[in-house]
């Protein structure tokens, strides 16, 4: 497969991520926590895959071309905001392991709201990112 066609897979993988995470939120806001759980489950899993099949490899042709542009800038910012996202969810998810809602989970609640922010700017950035390499 070439590296525009696994490049906008991730470009809908990061779509489908982004409206999982606005579902997810509304769980949360209709009292579905669990619900809520298995979504944001699902999302840790595209965004792994995403990571995996696009994100590691276009990390390295970045780190071995490296010329300081504005898209290479906001591709660091976005991969480290990736690797942030990743260590949070793991942590929250582990720390859930399918358990139903109780004094534990709530107590995430922080955690929880940070790694949404860091989410959707993470997921936004390489939405914007795809833009400007590919239909700019």
């Amino acid at each position: 497969m070439d590296f525009l066609t696994i490049s906008n897979i991730s470009f809908y993988l990061q779509l489908l991520i982004f409206l999982g995470l606005i579902v997810g939120y509304m769980m949360v806001k209709r009292k579905r926590i669990v619900r809520h759980g298995y979504i944001m489950f699902m999302m840790y899993i595209i965004h792994i895959i995403s990571v995996l099949m696009v994100m590691i490899p276009s990390a390295i042709n970045i780190i071995g071309n490296l010329n300081f542009t504005n898209v290479e800038y906001m591709t660091i910012v976005h991969g480290i905001l990736g690797g942030v996202v990743l260590v949070l969810s793991s942590i929250i998810l582990l720390n859930w392991r399918f358990q139903k809602p109780g004094a534990k989970c709530y107590k995430m609640k922080k955690f929880m709201l940070i790694l949404i922010i860091f989410w959707i700017i993470e997921t936004s950035l390489g939405v914007v990112e795809y833009y400007m390499l590919y239909l700019l």
